[in-house]
């Protein structure tokens, strides 16, 4: 039996961040609106990447980082 889609998170055409309607609390509040988000997050990295590098100053500055090993 297929799979019926049950709803649609329909993002509006703007200019700017195109997530309104579906960022990821909006995704975690729809499949359980107990749950609690994280306070910090996980970052698996390479030794000399320049993206790697922009990533976590990004983390860093938001205050999501626990540390780095």
């Amino acid at each position: 039996m297929p799979s019926k889609i049950e709803k649609m998170f329909i993002e509006p055409e703007v200019a700017g961040d195109p997530f309104e309607v579906s960022d990821i609390d909006t995704m975690l509040n729809y499949i359980n609106v107990d749950a609690v988000a994280p306070k910090s997050a996980t970052m698996f990295s390479r030794k000399g990447c320049a993206h790697c590098q922009r990533a976590l100053g990004l983390l860093n500055k938001q205050g999501g980082l626990c540390g780095s090993y």
